[in-house]
């Protein structure tokens, strides 16, 4: 069930219009963190 979650989680689309750097940086954070999650998830 929680892995559902998760994966309902990371399949959700990530908003590329972040408007300003500030923001885009964190998303960049938030897509290298997900990514992370994913690899995870295969292993």
């Amino acid at each position: 069930m929680e892995r559902n979650a998760i994966m309902l989680f990371l399949n959700e689309p990530t908003n590329d219009l972040t408007p300003t750097r500030r923001l885009r940086r964190r998303a960049d954070a938030r897509d290298r963190k997900l990514a992370r999650v994913k690899q995870f998830m295969q292993d």
